[in-house]
């Protein structure tokens, strides 16, 4: 990297090669995943609208089956060879996939459509996960602050080429071929993966973590810090959900195939991420030092609420869909890496076990309980904008533990670890 373009993005000359290597990985790994999510969010539509709820209970239950296994997995072998080897598994499992694809109609393909978007939700959440796991054992709480925006901004890049990807596929060949792609790129992602471990100064032991299969639920509970993260995250997955849920009605509303859905779905992603990284390689890491964690987590409750407050007033897709892209692209250009940046302040155990609890299960439980609640809101005659509204009292809890988690790191204590 030249001295001219370390200085525009502000990248420290000791951070440079950790800052290469974790941008390539989160672009191969959002790359991948933005492949395959207008497939998803299409699968969803096949399994049915109105039974969203169910596919975010099943998804619920899915991460409570991962995040165990995980756990073991993570205990007894290091980190250098779990973690490439989670993004392996994870693309074979696509290929497997769209060969059981092939040839499925009618009920057999809204079966398979379900249980496929179960799959894709969940290990999204622990793709990413893993990832950050890794990048905040890597980089120190100082140097996160400094990088975590340029790293992001790898994984908006990648989710910025994602929707071009599936686009040109759908247009070429089947929405289902978007699971092949995105399968090998998981294979490149466990390729960088081992690239950003050899910047580690010193190597990581040998040994696994220790301790037990669900020891992360124990430290979710434990650790101040990982239960004020699970309060924040519930509240931002109940308004996040609700925005999704009316998205995913006001969509299949609308008189598309399938085809046409799945770009729609892709285009959503590219302003979103385009508009994402701008923020990310010229401003995150700058704002992060300058204002604070406070202010940068303070930015995403507030986003939502006028989000919320617009869909209430007019749900259509054009309004639905401009909420969804300030929303998302504000998540990711500033909010996402402002959460990272809180995981360096903790111990290891908390970073590879808690994490994922606080990342996988209380986000998809969030997910969960907002969508039932959604349902039964329809079941009792609310219509979309009404349901909107109700959603916004959690906005207001939501900046409080945003506020409260970002002071607390900046206070005299907040290099303790567990």
């Amino acid at each position: 990297m030249s001295s001219k373009l370390r200085r525009l993005l502000a990248v420290h000359p000791g951070d440079t090669r950790a800052v290469v290597w974790s941008s390539t990985q989160f672009a191969l790994l959002m790359a991948s995943l933005y492949t395959v999510r207008p497939l998803r969010d299409e699968l969803g539509i096949q399994a049915g609208a109105e039974s969203m709820q169910w596919l975010f209970s099943g998804t619920f239950v899915a991460m409570l089956l991962l995040v165990p296994l995980y756990g073991w997995v993570i205990s007894r072998w290091p980190r250098r060879w779990v973690v490439p080897c989670v993004f392996v598994a994870l693309g074979v499992s696509l290929l497997l996939a769209r060969g059981v694809a092939v040839g499925l109609e009618g009920s057999a393909r809204a079966t398979f459509a379900a249980g496929l978007f179960v799959w894709i939700s969940a290990f999204n959440l622990l793709a990413v996960s893993v990832f950050w796991s890794l990048a905040v054992d890597v980089f120190s709480p100082r140097s996160s602050r400094r990088s975590f925006g340029l790293v992001s901004a790898g994984g908006t890049a990648g989710a910025l080429a994602g929707p071009l990807i599936a686009a040109g596929v759908v247009r070429f060949g089947a929405p289902d071929d978007l699971m092949v792609v995105s399968a090998f790129l998981l294979f490149a992602v466990a390729v960088a993966g081992w690239g950003l471990e050899r910047t580690d100064d010193p190597p990581e032991s040998a040994e696994g973590l220790g301790g037990g299969v669900v020891q992360g639920f124990g430290l979710m509970l434990a650790e101040p810090r990982l239960r004020m993260l699970c309060g924040y995250l519930l509240c931002m997955t109940w308004v996040s959900t609700v925005l999704y849920f009316v998205q995913a009605r006001v969509i299949a509303a609308a008189e598309l195939d399938s085809a046409a859905r799945t770009t729609t779905f892709a285009m959503l992603d590219l302003v979103v991420n385009g508009s994402a990284i701008v923020v990310q390689l010229l401003l995150t890491g700058r704002v992060l030092e300058r204002l604070g964690l406070a202010a940068v987590l303070l930015t995403l409750p507030v986003v939502s609420g006028l989000a919320l407050i617009g869909v209430s007033l007019a749900p259509s897709l054009s309004v639905v869909l401009v909420a969804q892209a300030l929303r998302r692209s504000t998540n990711f250009a500033l909010a996402r890496p402002a959460r990272e940046v809180l995981f360096t302040s903790v111990g290891r155990l908390a970073r590879f076990k808690g994490k994922n609890v606080v990342d996988t299960v209380v986000y998809r439980g969030g997910d969960m309980l907002a969508g039932w609640a959604f349902s039964l809101l329809e079941l009792a005659g609310v219509g979309l904008g009404a349901i909107a509204w109700l959603a916004t009292p959690a906005v207001g809890v939501w900046a409080w533990l945003g506020l409260r988690l970002g002071r607390g790191i900046e206070s005299p204590q907040a290099d303790e670890v567990v």
